[in-house]
């Protein structure tokens, strides 16, 4: 047994994918490996780095944390968010993480600093009460 997760970037679907990949193991030999879905698939976005809201976003971070953000046009992150972005034409972002170099995210022993924490809550409340 394994577990497979993709990462998909922009113009890919889902279920295109997985097509894909059932036709490469028939390819190759491995037509007997049963594929079972788990989980059904996010469909990528991206809002580009130049968009209005990214920017209103960053500084709106760089507010509360004093310094501008690095603004990374990817990340390998899974969310629904797509919806958002896809089928309703919003532009979204990610921003006011709270881990450091030691969180050691989805570890077992994943943690976050209590400062960070109460930062990326103050971020939120700045960003979400800056919309009146």
């Amino acid at each position: 047994m394994a577990k497979v997760s993709f990462r998909l970037v922009e113009a890919q679907r889902p279920d295109n994918l997985l097509q894909k990949l059932k036709r490469h193991l028939l390819k190759h030999g491995f037509g007997d490996i049963e594929v079972v879905v788990l989980q059904e698939g996010y469909e990528p976005c991206k809002t580009s780095a130049n968009d209005p809201f990214v920017k209103y976003v960053a500084k709106k971070l760089e507010e509360v944390y004093g310094m501008a953000p690095a603004v990374w046009p990817t990340n390998a992150g899974t969310s629904p968010i797509y919806t958002i972005k896809n089928w309703m034409g919003t532009p979204v972002v990610s921003g006011g993480g709270v881990g450091y170099p030691g969180s050691d995210v989805h570890a077992p022993n994943e943690n976050i600093q209590i400062g960070d924490y109460v930062r990326s809550i103050k971020f939120v409340a700045s960003l979400i009460t800056s919309f009146r």
